[in-house]
C-alpha cells in the first residue's frame, strides 16, 4: 500500500474551499470534506488512478479531481 502525504499547500487549499463552502452550507461542506478524503484515500491503494502532475514530472505525486469545480 502507498503512502498518502499531503503538501502544506494542498492541506491549506482544502481548507479555504471547505470554509468557503461552509459559510454557506455546513452540511455540504462536511460532504465535499468526505469526497476528497475518499478519492485521496483510494490513491493509498491504487496509487497510479490520479494523473501525473505536470508541474512536477514525476510518476509518484499524482492529482485526482473530486468535483468539476
Amino acid at each position: 500500500m502507498a503512502e498518502l502525504r499531503w503538501s502544506e499547500q494542498a492541506v491549506y487549499d482544502i481548507e479555504e474551499v471547505l470554509s468557503g463552502i461552509g459559510r454557506t452550507s455546513p452540511t455540504f461542506a462536511t460532504v465535499v470534506g468526505d469526497e476528497i478524503r475518499d478519492v485521496a484515500d483510494s490513491l493509498t491503494a491504487l496509487p497510479l488512478l490520479g494523473a501525473m502532475v505536470p508541474e512536477y514530472g514525476r510518476v509518484d505525486i499524482r492529482e485526482r479531481q473530486v468535483r468539476s469545480w
